[in-house]
């Protein structure tokens, strides 16, 4: 089970120093379905945000681990979150399209450089071959 406190420095530095024999959950009494979780192996703590989109799976995000991200980082990032489950949009759906998108980007120009390198190249070459003979006396002679 869970326990329910308010997100602060100084309760999560104490929850921080403290050590637990399982991974421990803290659930933000300010923030609706933002939790922290202590991991008993490492002794970190990170943010993770729970939530479901209406007749959908619950999904679990991580945000990111405490101290590095502060807690109005976590809160804004949740509240973000809940906004998007609320409208009926998956965040990790948002996620991976903005992934796939930005993959395919970077393909595509990835594709351009090489065809345009080949075109180059192919020009050059013209140029260094074609150009001489036409600019050189003709040596035979009929």
């Amino acid at each position: 089970m869970a326990n329910q406190i308010r997100f602060t420095l100084k309760a999560l530095d104490k929850e921080l120093a403290s050590s637990v024999k399982a991974n421990a959950i803290f659930r933000d009494t300010d923030c609706k379905g933002l939790t922290a979780v202590k991991y008993a192996k490492t002794g970190d703590l990170s943010f993770v945000y729970s939530g479901r989109i209406k007749g959908g799976k619950k999904r679990d995000i991580t945000l990111g681990r405490y101290p590095s991200l502060s807690i109005a980082e976590a809160r804004k990032r949740a509240l973000e979150y809940t906004r998007m489950y609320r409208d009926g949009i998956d965040p990790v759906e948002v996620q991976a399209e903005e992934a796939r998108k930005k993959e395919s980007e970077l393909a595509l120009g990835k594709a351009l450089q090489v065809t345009l390198r080949a075109t180059l190249e192919q020009q050059l070459f013209f140029r260094l071959t074609v150009t001489p003979y036409r600019t050189s006396p003709n040596t035979l002679s009929y």
